[in-house]
């Protein structure tokens, strides 16, 4: 729903609206494999301020392309869904508060957990820190302003943390 949402319709709360999502979803369920919607919904989602679409928000907090990501910077960006504007001040500090490290740090057990990340990566994972590339850093060039961008499937954020998880941690 969130894909359909997202890339056809308005942020109007509507019912009708609210139809008009339950069928573009259906539609878009019989018509795409779960992949390419996954891949659809990563490529228009908001990372933060004017950032939409994860190879945006690689480049921009990281300076890298998504599939050069350590698992500790995907589990970052997987973090701030689904509020990246609110979790924006972590990149605006330069780094994590220690609730949201651990936070992450989280996310990565999962996705060892789950079979998406290697016992190698995710020994490597847990001393890692998340270092953005420096918020005075001039913002990479090769980042298309609000274009749709192509960075392959991806880990799914629900597939990052359980229903039965608990919250991210409030930050201050």
């Amino acid at each position: 729903m969130q894909t359909a949402k997202n890339v056809f319709l308005t942020r109007e709360k509507t019912l009708a609206r609210k139809f008009q999502e339950a069928i573009l979803t259906w539609v878009l369920e019989q018509n795409m494999a779960k992949e390419e919607i996954l891949e659809l919904y990563l490529n228009v989602i908001e990372f933060g301020p004017a950032l939409y679409g994860i190879r945006t928000a690689s480049r921009f907090f990281f300076d890298k392309e998504p599939a050069l990501l350590e698992p500790i910077e995907a589990a970052y960006l997987a973090s701030v869904l689904p509020s990246p504007a609110r979790h924006y001040r972590n990149f605006e500090r330069g780094q994590l508060s220690d609730a949201w490290a651990n936070w992450v740090r989280r996310i990565v057990r999962i996705m060892h957990d789950r079979g998406r990340l290697s016992d190698e990566d995710f020994a490597r994972s847990e001393t890692a820190v998340v270092v953005f590339r420096g918020a005075n850093a001039p913002v990479p060039a090769a980042i298309p302003p609000a274009a749709p961008d192509s960075a392959g499937p991806a880990e799914s954020p629900a597939d990052a943390t359980p229903a039965s998880a608990a919250p991210p941690p409030q930050e201050r």
